[in-house]
């Protein structure tokens, strides 16, 4: 007999005495097994019953919630030719209106200017008139021109390079570069809906890294014509420019798929919960309600004051004074209302802002000296700032101005 055959007849016989002893176990433990066999059964359905009261929920109220679904990435086809009329090849995207500088409208020139500001939307001063800016009443208290160059959606990086673009065509004695808290978080961000799936604007930006020595290096926008806005709707285009973007690779967001029972043990799922029980919005300024101090705390604080110092040595090289502004959403007013305190992350910037003996305006300071109570606090904002909140910025910013012999 050979050898195979001998190991083929005691692997026969082993089989046959395993299965014999499997069975006995099974005789003697019927009623164990039957105990068993109604518990697994029972938390089955039980399971069962939680995944589809699950997924019915999730269901109804998918569009309270961000998902992270790669769907949610893409940008829909039909408003293509729309982004391709706001797209820029240095910027990523810009507002141009018909003004003589192509800055927003103000309802009066005066014969001298003053000031220009670049930033994100609250430079800007989205949601109210051209009549309603904080530059326009600054403009009447000084009786000189202060021009708005701010564009929604910015971070600090596009608005450096909008000012570095656009300063030489007015050349004002002051200039001023305006963020809120939160732009830390759109310069590391390559593609905007990888922060904000929910965008209206899903459009690339450039952005800045560091090299060894600690130098700006600009990363051009990804899209370098007009005919390839058609890319972002390519979703293996999406995943070569997320290789540069923090949010892309962050694991957070839940999917929206089985097992929707896992969604309740998602971190952002609850961040989102809490957030709107507060009565907040995720908007254009919190997109993701999470702990934004962390960035500033992070290597990447140091590519925002790499721009800080990169746009006051420039502007002070065409002969300008640089004044960074710093503007506060409703929760940084109200944060300072109530504690008498900076937000942890504003105070950041106030910090190195001091350290480097930088010209900082900080519209905290007149905002919360003018308000008696929250209600104050809230007047002044309908998401970003109101036409009241606005005016109490610009007389602050004509104090300040004042104070500070810059008029």
């Amino acid at each position: 007999m050979t050898t195979i055959s001998i190991l083929s007849r005691k692997f026969d016989c082993f089989l046959l005495n395993t299965c014999l002893r499997f069975r006995i176990i099974l005789v003697r433990n019927r009623s164990g097994i039957k105990t068993f066999s109604f518990f697994l059964i029972m938390a089955t359905l039980l399971l069962s019953a939680v995944e589809i009261c699950s997924a019915i929920f999730f269901h109804a109220t998918k569009e309270r919630f961000t998902f992270a679904d790669t769907e949610n990435y893409l940008a829909p086809k039909e408003i293509i030719p729309k982004l391709a009329k706001a797209w820029d090849r240095d910027l990523g995207w810009d507002s141009s209106y018909r003004t003589r500088f192509g800055e927003r409208p103000r309802l009066k020139e005066y014969g001298e200017d003053l000031m220009a500001t670049f930033g994100d939307s609250f430079t800007h001063c989205d949601q109210v008139k051209d009549g309603e800016t904080w530059q326009h009443y600054l403009s009447e208290y000084v009786g000189k021109n202060v021009y708005n160059f701010g564009v929604g959606g910015y971070g600090s990086d596009q608005a450096y390079l909008k000012f570095s673009k656009d300063y030489t065509k007015v050349n004002t004695k002051l200039v001023s570069l305006g963020l809120i808290g939160e732009n830390i978080c759109r310069v590391v961000n390559v593609y905007r809906k990888f922060y904000w799936p929910r965008t209206a604007g899903p459009m690339t930006k450039p952005k800045f890294t560091l090299t060894s020595e600690g130098d700006l290096n600009l990363v051009d926008n990804p899209i370098r014509s007009r005919d390839e806005m058609v890319k972002l709707t390519d979703p293996k285009f999406l995943k070569q420019i997320g290789k540069d973007d923090y949010w892309f690779n962050l694991k957070g967001y839940p999917s929206f798929s089985f097992p929707y029972t896992r969604i309740f043990f998602n971190r952002y799922f609850w961040l989102e919960v809490i957030y709107a029980k507060n009565g907040k919005s995720i908007d254009d300024m919190v997109p993701r309600p999470m702990d934004r101090v962390t960035l500033w705390k992070s290597e990447y604080a140091k590519i925002m004051f790499a721009i800080f110092d990169r746009f006051v040595e420039e502007s002070a090289a065409k002969g300008a004074t640089p004044i960074i502004t710093l503007i506060p959403t409703l929760d940084n007013a109200i944060h300072r209302f109530t504690q008498n305190e900076n937000p942890e992350n504003l105070q950041i910037i106030v910090d190195y802002c001091k350290a480097k003996n930088y010209i900082l305006f900080n519209a905290l300071d007149g905002l919360t000296a003018r308000a008696e109570s929250l209600e104050d606090i809230q007047s002044f904002y309908h998401g970003h700032v109101s036409a009241k909140g606005n005016r109490v910025i610009a007389r602050s910013y004509y104090n300040f101005l004042t104070s500070n012999n810059l008029l």
